[in-house]
């Protein structure tokens, strides 16, 4: 609460400095290529992201242009096109030095300190890859360093703060400012000793935010060998833990969009791996880590993959990117998504915002047309579900929750032969209720009703339902499937009804 007021009232300040050093040479082991989001076309400078495009005059560059969102307008302050394909240091330059030319206070996001995070971050990475030495940079790189060092944001923590201390430690190596190097050394050290969990997941819980997280982490792996700094021996064990946890992703066609997951984002897995076995070289660990502490497990066999959640909503004290999913899972088949997360599609504080966080949008059971964890406000949450853990191998997973007292919603899934089957229980059912449970379908799939409990999926996978009632009531329904930011397409989910027990069975047809 103390931050949270002192980050109302205390405005920031961006205080010019006379002194100017030359930036350090630090050679840095080659890291990964962003998507291009930047682009000259007709004399016009052209900025892409979240899936929406915007020109401007290259004279009369808005920075802070909010008519497609908060988030749009910080991807535009990121600076990652710095390293997409083909960005030659001389445009790098000059996108710079077209952002910092005065008055850069004009813009009203400059002071922001995540997007000004991630913006020391980007720049410093360029100076090292082209030895730049530019002393007008090294002044407003500076700026920047002071600015955000006054302004970490500790009135929202999690991921923001960790993103504070990356940048706090970059920029201050690139700059050879020591304030700033130890500053963000003992930020970082807190920060990922309570933001790792044991079996290497961020605490946030999101696989786009994981590989984020683990880009950053890498990053600054490259940064503590290139200038020797003694923080290397730590930022190399989480490098290894992180590492190991993407492992679990590694057959997948892509990650599971669990929690604030979205296309496009983040670094795939195929590269992200790879820039962690040429940092890591010998210590690349040879297996991938057991899905323990993060509440995440998956169930394999030949054909199928499924991941599956029964942890709680967390971190408790930041549970901005958290949705109201308990019990929630992906199939994948031979790699490829066939029963999916809905994902996400907007940062917006609005009704499909909403909607997404939602239990409905997730493969889970819906009491009474409500959510099992109160989501509200875009990024809140109010009373949370208690998840319980009841087995757990190998071949099968039983989980409950108590998110709609004093029903309590137990599922299982369990390997049996070539097929995966899911059982659905409802307990303390005196009361009345109406129970529902979906399964989205990938929008790839097309499906065929064989008869009132089966259906044939157009990949050749039979999906069919027993309940031990005299009925059963399954429909075939749509819904948006989120193919990234602002980006919808049309899909097939399957509704049933839950008045007791459910029995699920996906298997290959014959």
């Amino acid at each position: 609460m103390y931050h949270q007021i002192e980050y109302r009232l205390i405005k920031a300040k961006r205080v010019n400095t006379a002194l100017v050093e030359e930036f350090s040479q630090v050679d840095l082991i080659d890291f990964p290529e962003k998507q291009k989001s930047f682009s000259i076309e007709n004399n016009s400078w052209s900025f892409s992201f979240l899936n929406l495009k915007q020109s401007f005059s290259e004279d009369s560059i808005d920075w802070s242009f909010g008519e497609y969102g908060m988030l749009w307008t910080y991807n535009l302050n990121y600076f990652d096109w710095l390293h997409q394909a083909g960005m030659s240091k001389e445009q790098g330059i000059e996108t710079l030095r077209r952002f910092y030319t005065p008055p850069v206070d004009n813009n009203l996001i400059v002071k922001h300190p995540y997007p000004t995070s991630l913006r020391i971050i980007n720049a410093a990475k360029f100076i090292a890859r082209w030895d730049i030495k530019e002393d007008w940079l090294y002044s407003e790189l500076l700026f920047d360093l002071k600015l955000l060092s006054g302004r970490l944001e500790y009135h929202l923590l999690a991921n923001h703060l960790l993103e504070n201390a990356f940048a706090l430690y970059f920029g201050g190596l690139i700059t050879n400012q020591e304030e700033f190097i130890q500053k963000g050394k003992k930020l970082l050290a807190r920060q990922l000793k309570e933001q790792i969990l044991n079996d290497g997941m961020h605490f946030e819980r999101s696989p786009m935010y994981h590989l984020i997280i683990l880009e950053r982490l890498l990053d600054a792996l490259n940064f503590a060998k290139a200038t020797k700094d003694e923080l290397e021996p730590i930022l190399k064990s989480y490098a290894i833990k992180m590492t190991g946890f993407v492992m679990n992703w590694e057959d997948l066609y892509r990650i599971p969009m669990m929690q604030d997951s979205a296309y496009g984002i983040a670094l795939t897995v195929p590269v992200i791996l790879d820039y962690s076995r040429r940092l890591l070289s010998s210590d690349y660990p040879n297996w991938a880590h057991e899905l323990r502490y993060s509440g995440y497990r998956k169930l394999k066999n030949e054909s199928f993959e499924v991941h599956v959640n029964v942890g709680e909503i967390g971190p408790s004290y930041q549970p901005g990117h958290a949705h109201a999913d308990e019990l929630n899972f992906e199939l994948f088949y031979q790699g490829k998504p066939i029963v999916v997360d809905t994902g996400i599609s907007t940062y917006e504080k609005n009704q499909r915002r909403q909607l997404e966080r939602s239990t409905e949008s997730h493969n889970c059971l819906v009491i009474n047309s409500e959510n099992s964890s109160d989501v509200w406000s875009g990024f809140r949450v109010g009373k949370r579900a208690k998840v319980e853990l009841i087995h757990d191998n190998d071949f099968k997973i039983a989980a409950q929750h108590f998110g709609y007292s004093p029903f309590v919603v137990k599922r299982t899934w369990e390997v049996v032969n070539e097929s995966i089957v899911i059982y659905d229980e409802l307990k303390n059912t005196s009361k009345s209720f109406e129970a529902k449970g979906k399964l989205h379908l990938h929008p790839s799939i097309k499906i065929e009703q064989l008869d009132n409990c089966s259906y044939k999926l157009s990949n050749n996978l039979l999906i069919s339902f027993e309940s031990l009632m005299d009925w059963l009531d399954v429909s075939v329904g749509q819904y948006q499937y989120c193919q990234g930011y602002n980006n919808t397409l049309d899909a097939v989910e399957l509704v049933y009804a839950c008045p007791d027990k459910m029995k699920i069975t996906i298997r290959e047809a014959n």
